[in-house]
């Protein structure tokens, strides 16, 4: 399932990066690659699809609920797209 979710949301994760890419830069980390563990313990990520709005500084001031379709997981994104900067 989370394989099928991924690449449904592939399209619209890369047009969002697209449409923003003056201020945004979009990183999909596998979870089940062990190079990518620290980064999923630092933002304290348990489960697939999960947004990190991370700023300059390292510091995530904002992180979704779990996605529970890929409709869900899309809405998550234009959430975060349209929020104040």
């Amino acid at each position: 399932m989370r394989l099928r979710l991924r690449n449904s949301l592939l399209n619209f994760v890369v047009e969002v990066e697209s449409r923003n890419s003056e201020w945004l830069n979009i990183v999909m980390a596998d979870a089940e690659n062990s190079k990518w563990h620290p980064e999923l313990l630092h933002y304290d990520i348990r489960y697939v699809h999960c947004f990190v709005i991370v700023d300059k500084k390292g510091m995530a001031p904002a992180k979704t609920g779990i996605p529970s379709s890929r409709l869900h997981g899309e809405g998550l994104g234009e959430a975060f797209h349209n929020s104040p900067a």
